[in-house]
């Protein structure tokens, strides 16, 4: 007879085996009634207060330092209730303070979450903070809405509206505003750089979860960097806002020749993935919409292209997709060009080379640059370190099924998101599938019936490249 907890062991794997919708859909249910679960632990948790004195402490809590925020909420809500009874004082003198409790060790097993985009923030919705001792570390403190990142670029939504603190997603979670500069297997350390004073400082783990994404390629061509906006971060999203205003701007300045006019009113995108379609649609609304209110007499004068160096656009996804998507770029009057690779850019030009060889310089007042990403430097470090380069050809760290770095013996180490690529094969660099894979690894690690078998490591270690 097979104990309870093998026989969970067994019906993860028959779900995660199975084909069946039914199953698929049962394990979906199970995991969200899971997740509601705990949500509503966490509130409970929150809301618990007695303000007359201060109930018994989780020594983990006090160590991160929820506790001070705790009691903090806790004397609001007696100073609400108190300033207005002139018989009872302001403050509970006989409640223990903060400084009273001396810092224990951290009995719970500890979670290192590298990163704060959508992986990350699944895990922190979804990790027990009860069970382990969750730290998340990045140089940018907050979660961005990403699909509204286009949106902001042009005004049609404010930064503040796509944004959440980290911390915010989970009051039970410590947060570290640093950038992380080189992961310690072995030693079961982090090494970090703080973002404010560069100070310097190592944070231990029990399981590592990568979430650290990837970086704008330019493949090397010359004055991308110089001349180009990014649409990766608020402030790429600022700067380009600034600059579409600017171009309106200036030209609406008195003597310019209309040959002029055009050149400083052509925006050029280059790229034609989810970020390019996403923000050439964004740019006709506002257009549309925004043009012809405040500047009507540059209507005429404006035009929008695309450089896209495949043979069609969205390619990541069904052909019939992508055959929509093309026509209605073209429908909104956005010139799209494929087979076009990029070869220069200048601060009042693009250069492109089509399909025959030949090079076209396209005149134009604002470039976005929206094609491929590469790895990080810490991602690229580990690769070297624990995997063989024909583990990771795209420069994605390799995991297996169960998204355990491969070339760690242990299986602590966990890589989701763009930064990563499962073996059995590659699954779209979107936010939908960085966010899933960051829900599954919480999810494995808050039920011990999930992990996988202690006979599976995640490979051996092939030493390096």
């Amino acid at each position: 007879t097979k104990t309870p907890k093998a026989a969970r062991v067994r019906l993860a794997e028959l779900i995660k085996e199975s084909q069946s919708p039914a199953d698929v859909w049962i394990q979906k249910l199970s995991d969200t009634k899971r997740d509601i679960e705990l949500h509503l632990t966490r509130l409970a948790d929150e809301a618990t207060s007695d303000v007359g004195s201060v109930p018994e402490i989780d020594v983990a809590y006090a160590e991160q330092g929820q506790f001070n925020e705790l009691r903090l909420r806790r004397l609001t809500k007696l100073w609400e209730e108190q300033k207005s009874d002139k018989t009872q004082p302001i403050v509970n003198r006989d409640a223990p303070r903060a400084t009273d409790l001396a810092p224990q060790p951290i009995a719970r097993p500890r979670v290192v979450v590298l990163g704060s985009g959508w992986g990350a923030h699944a895990v922190a919705k979804v990790i027990d903070t009860k069970k382990f001792d969750a730290i998340f570390i990045s140089p940018r403190s907050y979660f961005i809405f990403t699909p509204m990142l286009a949106s902001s670029s042009v005004g049609t939504v404010e930064y503040r509206s796509i944004c959440e603190p980290m911390r915010s997603s989970n009051p039970f979670i410590d947060f570290y505003e640093a950038a992380s500069t080189g992961i310690d297997v072995e030693r079961k350390v982090v090494k970090c750089v703080s973002v404010g004073t560069s100070s310097e400082f190592e944070v231990p783990y029990d399981f590592l979860v990568l979430g650290i994404g990837m970086k704008s390629n330019t493949f090397n061509t010359p004055g991308v960097e110089e001349h180009c906006f990014f649409l990766k971060e608020v402030e790429d999203a600022k700067r380009l806002r600034a600059g579409i205003v600017d171009a309106f701007e200036q030209a609406s300045l008195p003597g310019l020749s209309e040959d002029e006019l055009r050149r400083r009113l052509t925006f050029v995108v280059v790229g034609g993935g989810p970020t390019g379609v996403e923000f050439s649609g964004e740019l006709f609304d506002f257009l549309q919409q925004d043009l012809k209110r405040y500047y009507p007499r540059l209507v005429p004068f404006v035009s929008t292209k695309m450089l896209q160096s495949g043979e069609g656009i969205l390619e990541q996804f069904d052909g019939a997709l992508q055959s929509l998507a093309l026509r209605s770029l073209r429908r909104e009057g956005t010139e799209v060009v494929l087979g076009a690779r990029v070869v220069e850019v200048t601060a009042d030009s693009i250069k492109y080379k089509t399909k025959d060889g030949s090079v076209v310089s396209v005149g134009c007042g604002v470039r976005v640059w929206a094609c491929g990403n590469q790895p990080r430097p810490l991602a690229r470090d580990l690769i070297a370190q624990l995997q063989r380069p024909e583990d990771a050809p795209r420069g994605r760290i390799a995991t297996d099924a169960w998204l355990r770095v491969l070339g760690v013996p242990d299986g602590s180490v966990f890589a989701i998101g763009d930064c990563a690529e499962v073996e059995t094969g590659a699954l779209p660099q979107t936010g939908q599938v960085a966010a899933q894979e960051g829900a599954y690894v919480a999810r494995v690690l808050n039920d011990e019936a999930l992990w996988p078998p202690a006979d599976s490591p995640p490979g051996p270690a092939p030493g390096g490249a």
